[in-house]
């Protein structure tokens, strides 16, 4: 029994010894689960610091940079529609002017019509591979646009041979897109991408020689695109809805462009030059969707 009762006070001192060293290590687990808590406590803090508690002020200041272009962008748009309704008599432009003004209309005309045969017919087969004709639409209305005007305001393209270049790589572009659009079309459609910019390029100077009522400018114009379009159509394309509607939206197009280069004077430089002649090019696609419109592939 003595034996028995020692083996037993030796086994509940092993048990007691035990539970205080499990006493300890759990101390330890705890103590270190603290000190992590309080770590990654220090560090939510941190980043809370250093980026969620900037977050309202990030999401106001986005909020006002937004409210702040969207009354830029009304102001612009309140100032182009102006622009588009004014009817106050034109200034003159010199002839060096005028000679100028068909030097640079001729240069840009001459690269969109070979730009375009490229684009129909040698890489039509390598867009085809790379994308359909939505992402040409995309590239050609959305993102050459958005890197030509970042170019031209922020590179400030100034002298005449950069803005040469400038407009001549840019139109070079769209116009590879605009002919891969309309494919083995080209023959048919050029008389739309060029008649309608020969137009507008040129009728203003030559109409202003001889009046400064701007409702006969634009009547001239107006009447002068509609009688060569629908001689076009009349002679070599052949009259439908499609090509009417065609029509109608160049002849619209270039009474703007009209208006737009006698309000901000973009006639004689290639300051807008490449603005002007992007949006002529922009109407080329609307082509496509006219003849689709009237289910008609000419």
């Amino acid at each position: 029994m003595p034996q028995d009762a020692s083996d037993g006070y030796e086994r509940l001192t092993d048990i007691a010894e035990a539970a205080k060293n499990e006493g300890s290590e759990l101390k330890h687990v705890i103590r270190d689960v603290y000190r992590n808590y309080s770590e990654l406590g220090s560090d939510i803090h941190d980043y809370y610091e250093k980026n969620l508690k900037k977050f309202p002020e990030t999401v106001e200041q986005t909020a006002n940079d937004l409210y702040s272009f969207s009354q830029t962008f009304r102001e612009d748009a309140n100032k182009f529609l102006e622009s588009m309704m004014e009817m106050s008599p034109p200034e003159k432009i010199s002839g060096f002017n005028i000679s100028k003004l068909f030097a640079n209309s001729i240069f840009l005309l001459v690269i969109a019509s070979f730009s375009r045969f490229v684009g129909s017919y040698i890489t039509a087969p390598v867009f085809g591979i790379i994308f359909l004709n939505v992402g040409a639409i995309i590239l050609s209305v959305v993102v050459v646009p958005i890197i030509a005007t970042y170019v031209y305001q922020n590179l400030k393209v100034r002298s005449l041979a950069e803005k040469r270049i400038a407009c001549a790589g840019f139109i070079f572009l769209q116009s590879v897109l605009i002919g891969f659009i309309n494919q083995n079309d080209w023959l048919e459609s050029v008389p739309f991408s060029v008649l309608t910019q020969i137009i507008s390029s040129f009728s203003y100077p030559l109409i202003l020689a001889h009046t400064d009522n701007r409702q006969k400018i634009l009547g001239i114009v107006a009447g002068s695109s509609m009688i060569f379009h629908l001689a076009h159509g009349f002679f070599f394309s052949g009259m439908d809805g499609a090509f009417l509607t065609i029509a109608i939206l160049y002849t619209i197009l270039a009474i703007c462009l009209i208006q737009y280069s006698i309000a901000f004077r973009c006639q004689t430089d290639f300051d807008m030059m490449l603005l002007t002649m992007q949006y002529v090019f922009l109407v080329s696609v609307v082509r496509m969707f006219a003849v689709m419109s009237f289910g008609k592939d000419k």
